[in-house]
């Protein structure tokens, strides 16, 4: 599974936000998100969750299964 960046910045986008009203809605640094916009590192299961209840997704939506991923 790896982290879906593009529906990041697309979801924060569609709300209106930027990356400061995120990084503070979910409680991290706005290079934090701007880095998982830019792909150079990923959200953790807990920033993942904040992200999903600030713009209202579940987590499975931040996520994609690799092209060698059984599981998904």
């Amino acid at each position: 599974m790896r982290f879906r960046r593009e529906y990041l910045k697309s979801k924060r986008e569609a709300m209106g936000l930027t990356q400061e009203e995120l990084a503070r809605a979910t409680g991290v640094s706005v290079f934090a998100v701007s880095r998982w916009e830019s792909g150079k590192s990923e959200p953790g299961l807990e920033e993942g969750c904040k992200l999903g209840a600030v713009l209202r997704v579940k987590v499975e939506e931040w996520m994609e299964a690799d092209a060698g991923d059984e599981t998904g």
